[in-house]
């Protein structure tokens, strides 16, 4: 999941006059080193490329020596995508001979024109795509592309990036085939205008679901909402396959409650479809709870026309805004602190879509994926694998949006939480929420994309002020397209046990007022990995004030501490009030050994004062800092996302101090 860095840096050179004896043996130069590619943006021009100073030769006495190099430009055209060969002559010290009049050389490929989305219509863009997909029917949207350009397409695989079926022309259209449920595509496509001018483009992802049913069609089973009892335990019925259509509404203290339900086959869940009328304005502790021992499952409700099926706590005598009485809205575990049974059983291949979770103040989190924490079983062994949440909006919380439950930081082996594995988490909406927007932790190899967080924290819990707390235990996840719009704290992150390989990119943090950190990175005591990596790259940062990066090592004097290797922060646009006080604080510094690369932060970054940023400029840090030597490798570089259009929702946020016309 993780994109590619290459990193050039030129070492030092020191020149001394020393007194010697002349040596009467004169040198001649054998061969020269070979030189690393280049690859660079169109319209490159010749004085911008990165080549090097001086280049190693080998001699005819067995000696190397660096020597400078000049280069030519030749052929080289900024203008024209090619891959050119740039010829250097040595400059030969005094007692060097070039008989061979051998030459230098790199290679450099510039790549094809690609036009930035620029706000006068001269992109791709892609209308009437749903939400979802589902098998045996024909599902078609429609691509706007630039006047007088091709296009082709891709429907692909968001796991493979492998297409399942390709087209040219402005509609796209598939049909879903049995045996596709619970894969994740999306639409890639390229609109061309001869070899140099491209636009790159990939849509929003559209889960693929199981046919749509009614609660009158054959085989479906009808439960009415307003009779629902506290819990169903199904004692592993197989449900393969099974079709149950909820409708009507609880206003009581019923709630929809699930243990062991079951379906033997992921690619035929046991399909929960929700009324589009369905509401839950409980009085209960939960609002809805999946609990241990459920496997592939599917809660639909899923509608083009409005934000999901309503799950609402509904405030009682006594209980007022900002004040925690409930527990989760939704709460899913994997198992609990039964001893006898198998981690085989735990849950898996859970798919949560289409909700509308409402805690008027009084709810914990919104969502809450976890199991019980307990010395009796070695939670290690379980997970809750495959999962799925996507299209939620989330309001109001007492506490986190979403909470996923950290790795315990102490290093014990038998006191881990289940960790969600393989899971994808997108388009989620948090709105108002008293901790976190969306805490992560103990995930493994996932994904969370499409998030959008606004003012998260209210409550002002020093510990849980985050947009995003990414906490411990997370390992080999991509975060990407995320917009926040928040008066705390950005990103803040831990690596915790297990946790590191993470990857941040195409993240826009607004933070008009507060005194906060954008990004905060802890790196604590680690048993599992010694060496972590993480990569923060093409992100926008927006305050007024505050830190935008610092980076802590969790003790003065590691015991069992990681390094990592390495700590890339590159291609990220800051923009602040004074560009001089852009602050990366690393503590501990008499242990700094914790990070063996020196690519640290301001070397790879672009900084704009706020009175010279202008988001409608297509060639402005917001939309891509243009940095020699990194190049942006990664398989969703080219998602549709619209960053001019958040600026300008978030014009009033900002207090009116930009224009955006």
């Amino acid at each position: 999941m993780s994109a590619n860095y290459t990193y050039r840096r030129k070492p030092t050179r020191f020149t001394f006059s020393v007194k010697t004896e002349v040596d009467a043996t004169t040198k001649n130069v054998v061969s020269i080193a070979s030189t690393t590619p280049l690859s660079v943006p169109f319209n490159t021009p010749f004085a911008s490329l990165d080549l090097p100073d001086f280049i190693n030769v080998s001699l005819s006495d067995g000696s190397n020596q660096n020597m400078d190099v000049t280069w030519a430009q030749g052929s080289y055209n900024p203008a024209v995508a090619s891959l050119y060969t740039i010829i250097g002559t040595l400059t030969l010290p005094a007692g060097v001979t070039n008989t061979g009049n051998l030459k230098a050389s790199i290679m450099v490929n510039v790549s094809a024109q690609v036009n930035t989305p620029n706000g006068q219509g001269e992109r791709i863009s892609v209308q009437n795509l749903k939400k979802v997909w589902r098998i045996g029917t024909t599902e078609s949207c429609t691509l706007s592309i630039p006047q007088n350009y091709t296009v082709e397409w891709a429907i692909c695989d968001d796991r493979t990036h492998v297409a399942v079926a390709t087209g040219t022309g402005p509609t796209v259209s598939y049909t879903p085939v049995d045996g596709q449920y619970s894969q994740v595509f999306y639409i890639r496509a390229v609109a061309s205008k001869g070899p140099d001018l491209v636009f790159p483009f990939i849509s929003k992802t559209f889960p693929i679901y199981p046919a749509d049913f009614g609660p009158n069609d054959p085989g479906v089973i009808h439960w009415d909402a307003s009779n629902f009892i506290q819990y169903r335990n199904d004692n592993y019925a197989n449900r393969t396959g099974a079709k149950i259509y909820i409708d009507g509404e609880i206003t009581t203290t019923g709630l929809p409650a699930f243990e062991k339900w079951r379906s033997t086959d992921k690619y035929h869940p046991c399909h929960f479809r929700f009324g589009p009328n369905f509401k839950n304005m409980t009085g209960n502790a939960y609002g809805m709870r999946v609990n241990r021992n459920c496997q592939n499952l599917l809660f639909d409700g899923v509608y083009e026309n409005h934000d999901g099926v309503l799950f609402e706590m509904m405030p009682k005598t006594g209980e007022t805004y900002g004040s925690t009485t409930r527990a989760q809205i939704i709460y899913v575990e994997a198992a609990d602190t039964d001893v006898t049974q198998l981690a085989a059983d735990a849950s898996k291949n859970l798919t949560f879509g289409g909700f509308h979770l409402k805690g008027h103040g009084i709810s914990s989190a919104g969502i809450t994926w976890q199991t019980a924490n307990t010395p009796n079983i070695n939670y290690d062994t379980y997970s809750l694998d495959g999962c799925n949440m996507h299209d939620f909006l989330i309001e109001d919380t007492n506490d986190e949006g979403i909470y996923i439950m950290r790795f315990t930081d102490a290093l014990s082996p038998t006191r881990a939480y289940a960790p969600c594995t393989n899971a994808r988490f997108f388009r989620i909406r948090t709105i108002n929420t008293g901790a976190d927007g969306m805490q992560w932790g103990s995930c493994f190899d996932s994904v969370m994309y499409d998030l959008e967080i606004t003012n998260a924290g209210y409550r002002s819990d020093p510990s849980h002020k985050n947009a995003i707390s990414w906490n411990s235990g997370n390992k080999n996840c991509s975060v990407f397209n995320v917009k926040i719009n928040s008066t705390k704290n950005g990103i803040a992150m831990h690596t915790g046990r297990g946790g590191g390989d993470c990857e941040f990119f195409n993240v826009i943090m607004i933070n008009p007022t507060a005194n906060v950190v954008n990004w905060f990175l802890r790196i604590d005591e680690n048993d599992y990995d010694k060496t972590l990596s993480y990569r923060l790259h093409h992100n926008t940062c927006w305050l007024t004030q505050g830190n935008s990066e610092e980076v802590w090592a969790a003790t003065a004097t590691p015991v069992i501490q990681t390094v990592m290797n390495p700590y890339v922060s590159a291609d990220n646009a800051f923009i602040q009030p004074d560009i001089t006080k852009y602050v990366v604080r690393f503590n501990n510094t008499p242990n700094t050994g914790w990070i063996l690369n020196d690519y640290l932060t301001t070397n790879f970054n672009a900084f704009v004062s706020n009175s010279d940023f202008n988001p409608k400029d297509a060639n402005s840090p917001l939309f891509r800092a243009k940095t020699p030597g990194v190049t942006m490798a990664h398989p969703w570089a080219a998602y549709d996302f619209d960053r001019v259009g958040y600026f300008k929702d978030c014009s009033n946020a900002l207090g009116g101090h930009y224009l955006f016309t």
